[in-house]
């Protein structure tokens, strides 16, 4: 099957079992997510900065950003929907070019990825538990419950209020 995305990156070729398939055309996983991505951009930018913008003027904004400055669609998305919700004002497609190169949503997109990225790394480790090998011992470990009594001999904060 050929992936109907024009910008793909896979040299147009997918498989039907690993293809996306939408109405009567095909796509790879990640050529949808970046198609969706930049749909969803759009209307973002449609919905919460101008509602009737120059469409050709925005794709050229947005394509430049991904396929010829190299930024994640993803991103783009992230950027614009931060600088929504931070209250920046953006009143022209082009001010996206300042957007995805604002340090502070550069840094919310670090911290973003960081968190996602731990919690992929539990949920494997999660699976890795649950799936053990059959030779493995399964030993009961008593679980530690702290208490909340003082140790004896220390000041605690009371003391501190007579």
């Amino acid at each position: 099957m050929k992936c109907r995305w024009s910008h793909c990156k896979h040299g147009g070729e997918v498989s039907k079992e690993e293809a996306v398939h939408v109405g009567n055309m095909y796509y790879h996983k990640d050529c949808f997510q970046e198609k969706s991505n930049i749909d969803q951009i759009i209307e973002l930018y449609k919905t919460r900065v101008d509602p009737d913008p120059i469409i050709p003027a925005l794709r050229k904004v947005i394509n430049d950003l991904i396929f010829k400055k190299g930024f994640d669609s993803g991103y783009v998305l992230y950027a614009l929907q931060y600088c929504m919700d931070n209250g920046w004002n953006l009143r022209y497609p082009a001010g996206m070019y300042y957007v995805v190169k604002n340090d502070s949503a550069k840094a919310a997109w670090d911290n973003k990825k960081r968190i996602a990225s731990k919690k992929e790394f539990q949920r494997e480790q999660a699976d890795i538990l649950n799936d053990k090998p059959t030779g493995m011992l399964d030993l009961e470990v008593d679980s530690f419950t702290p208490t909340n009594k003082p140790r004896s001999g220390t000041n605690r904060f009371s003391s501190i209020l007579r």
